[in-house]
């Protein structure tokens, strides 16, 4: 649907296989901070339209249990590779 619609905004989704409610979706947007993720993915919604609330309302339907967690990434903990 992102393809279709021209959407170019990058997210990650990771497959866990931890715990005893399996398979654990992850899903990781990106932005400098809460209300420029909050912006694009108004702006996402607003491309999708119908057909996006249709697919949303489908998923919901097949979610056991949704936890929502916010963060940031720790510069001073994190290693960079030095580009070639």
């Amino acid at each position: 649907l992102y393809r279709k619609k021209g959407i170019t905004d990058p997210y990650y989704c990771w497959v866990g296989f931890i715990g005893p409610e399996l398979p654990l979706y992850i899903f990781i947007f990106f932005g400098k901070d809460h209300v420029d993720i909050h912006e694009a993915n108004a702006a996402i919604v607003e491309k999708i339209g119908d057909e996006g609330d249709a697919l949303y309302e489908k998923t919901m339907n097949l979610i056991k249990k949704m936890e929502h967690k916010s963060g940031n990434v720790l510069q001073d903990l994190t290693y960079t590779p030095e580009k070639d």
